[in-house]
């Protein structure tokens, strides 16, 4: 499949190449290591001892260089230990083998080989680049997949334009094959920056991919003042015959103030507009709102957008809540986040909306085991059939060996709704995963 929108990931391969032989990295004394930017939301006063205002709604990069892993939901850090080629790491390699329980038989095995990697370096003081890379390779009862189901690949940098004016790119694609999307959760979460990044947990028919493209300036009104522009692009295409490619652009533009260390309050305005290959009519979502952030007591961190939204197609427009808020908290051995979003079914493929409720909870068990578990429901209404879906995972995992663990999963996966979009019905999997993490044992010592 030709895809007609990754132009420029292709162009940060170049940039890449004259940055990595042309440009001097930052000096390692005195400030941030580069791949190692600050949690989001970290202000100046934070880092000198209070906690800090969580994020409100932050973009994939930040402006402030802080760019989102693919691998965990956290900040992109290159952590000691690494293995890498100068800025070239390593970040993980895995394999998993599940399989399907139908009735009181396991059946359908699948085996995923996966690996993350990624560049990152800093030029020029503040100006950073990074690219970021999460291939899979899928093996259904015995037989290689002809997909490049599981794939992902994020490009961002930031620069310092003037003393005051930042700006940031990214560029972030995704290709979901049939049998690699059983294995997915809907929530990625950093307890400990309040960051959270919801996925799409649908497990569709057929093939799915998401190209999704954004510029971002940020202005310093004044040192407590921000004022922000993201405009961005998606293209969604899937082998799915009700609506195969959809196409959305638009802008965002949010005023955040930092009242104190601690809260931060704003307000956002948002205008996408959504259009169809099929017989889907063309959409304009509008939205208003008021963002408010807060970290309360010893870190239970509190965000969210209070939106209204309206939609107008064919002549007509509907006014609905919009809202998204996070919660999360991290403790001395574990952390707990729970998001709720409430945003147009672009990513469906549909007009209309979609609420998503995903929550999730891990706790360390001594220095060698650990325990998580967490679920979520998805319910998108609209044009054409409901499409549902309500999902949960628990996982044990053990550390074998330095940077080595093992684990076991269980995940259940419950969905109704149009069978040309999505494989309908009750899915029981169960997984087991080695993994080689190199540099996260000395990070977590």
């Amino acid at each position: 499949m030709k895809v007609k929108n990754f132009n420029l990931v292709a162009l940060a391969l170049v940039l890449f190449c004259l940055v990595a032989y042309g440009q001097e990295t930052q000096s390692s004394s005195g400030g941030q290591q580069p791949g190692q930017p600050p949690a989001p939301g970290q202000t100046q006063s934070a880092q000198e001892g209070e906690a800090p205002a969580p994020a409100l709604t932050p973009p994939p990069t930040a402006s402030d260089g802080t760019v989102t892993s693919l691998h965990d939901g956290g900040p992109l850090q290159a952590l000691p230990g690494m293995l890498h080629g100068g800025p070239l790491y390593i970040g993980s390699v895995s394999m998993t083998g599940s399989y399907e329980r139908d009735g009181g038989n396991l059946t359908r095995g699948l085996g995923i080989l996966s690996t993350y990697v990624f560049f990152t370096k800093a030029f020029h003081k503040d100006n950073k680049l990074s690219l970021q890379y999460a291939p899979q390779v899928a093996v259904v009862d015995g037989k290689f997949a002809k997909d490049f189901g599981g794939h992902e690949a994020q490009f961002d940098s930031a620069f310092q334009l003037t003393s005051r004016l930042r700006m940031a790119v990214h560029d972030g694609f995704h290709f979901a094959g049939l049998e690699t999307q059983a294995l997915q959760s809907g929530l990625l979460a950093d307890s400990a920056s309040g960051y959270s990044r919801q996925t799409d947990p649908l497990q569709h028919s057929g093939t799915f991919w998401v190209n999704e493209a954004q510029l971002s300036f940020a202005y310093d009104v004044s040192a407590r003042t921000k004022l922000s522009f993201q405009p961005d692009y998606s293209v969604v295409r899937s082998s799915n015959t009700t609506a195969q490619q959809g196409m959305r652009y638009g802008t965002t533009v949010r005023i955040d103030h930092e009242v104190s260390p601690r809260t931060t309050v704003g307000g956002v305005y948002s205008a996408d507009f959504s259009s169809y290959e099929a017989a889907l009519s063309d959409t304009l979502y509008q939205r208003f709102g008021f963002s408010f952030g807060h970290t309360f007591g010893h870190g239970w961190m509190v965000s969210a957008d209070l939106a209204a939204g309206t939609s107008s197609s064919q002549s007509r427009n509907t006014w609905t809540p919009e809202p998204t808020v996070s919660v999360s908290k991290a403790f001395r051995r574990s952390g707990v986040a729970l998001v709720f979003n409430r945003t147009n079914a672009f990513l469906g493929l549909r007009n209309g909306y979609i609420n998503q409720v995903d929550g999730t909870y891990h706790i360390s068990l001594g220095r060698r085991y650990q325990w998580s578990f967490g679920g979520g429901t998805y319910r998108q209404s609209g044009t054409g059939t409901r499409n549902d879906s309500a999902y949960g995972t628990t996982s044990f995992a053990v550390s074998v060996l330095r940077n080595v663990s093992w684990s076991a999963a269980y995940m259940h996966r419950n969905q109704t709704g149009d069978t040309s979009f999505l494989q309908s019905g009750v899915r029981n999997l169960i997984s087991t995963s080695i993994v080689w993490s190199p540099g996260r044992q000395q990070a977590s010592e």
